[in-house]
């Protein structure tokens, strides 16, 4: 029952992402065609599920009225991009109320718009004291991670924090994405075994052969795999 669940939800989830998944096409494209430059990604991700899901799992349910309102206040201004009059306030928020919903919720807003100020180590002190819920909540805070170390340069790390988002997530929607992520890291760091093994482990566990809602991403997976064996 508790497996049906699970992939009900991931299904809800597919249904509604559409712009989701044309958002992290884009991002492949831009990977793909700036080899070297690892940008940040799942920004778009996170302003997504930032106006669904984190709030209907925070800030729908039971908590104070004053951080609720501070949250809101914030959210408008992190929306509107002013990123770094968002980090001000996140960070008064989560200094003010870090023991409520609103003050965890605002570590990963926090996190995100010191990204967007270039401040990456803040950025990842901050991303790890969110602490998520759910299946998707816990990944995406891992991965931004990743996105940090790699914008530092960091790729051993940014692998791991891809590959643990991976695990995390525990999801054929969104684990191939991560390790999709980490093998391109790999291939820059020129370890194509690892990569290819990363690859394969999504065609194996995930995009197995005779998927159909996957095809298309399954043959994006086929030639990374092809291309990582060529390089050994």
């Amino acid at each position: 029952m508790a497996d049906e669940n699970k992939e009900q939800q991931e299904k809800k989830e597919l249904e509604g992402q559409e712009t989701l998944e044309q958002t992290l096409d884009q991002t492949q494209e831009f990977l793909e065609n700036n080899k070297g430059i690892l940008q940040k990604v799942l920004i778009a991700v996170i302003v997504i599920m930032g106006g669904y899901i984190v709030l209907k799992n925070f800030v729908w349910g039971p908590a104070e009225t004053a951080s609720q309102e501070a949250l809101w206040e914030a959210q408008y201004v992190f929306e509107a991009d002013s990123f770094a009059q968002a980090a001000e306030l996140f960070g008064d928020l989560k200094a003010e109320y870090g023991s409520t919903d609103a003050g965890n919720v605002s570590n990963l807003y926090l996190g995100i718009s010191l990204m967007k100020e270039g401040a990456f180590d803040e950025a990842i002190e901050a991303l790890e004291d969110f602490k998520g819920e759910g299946y998707l909540l816990p990944a995406v805070g891992e991965g931004l991670k990743g996105d940090c170390h790699s914008e530092l340069a960091e790729y051993e790390a940014a692998v791991k924090s891809y590959k643990k988002a991976a695990r995390l997530a525990d999801s054929k929607v969104y684990s191939p994405y991560f390790l999709k992520k980490a093998g391109l890291v790999l291939e820059e760091l020129g370890e194509a075994t690892e990569a290819a093994s990363l690859y394969q482990e999504i065609l194996d566990k995930y995009y197995y052969d005779g998927i159909v809602e996957f095809n298309k991403e399954r043959k994006e997976i086929v030639v990374l795999l092809a291309r990582a064996q060529a390089k050994n």
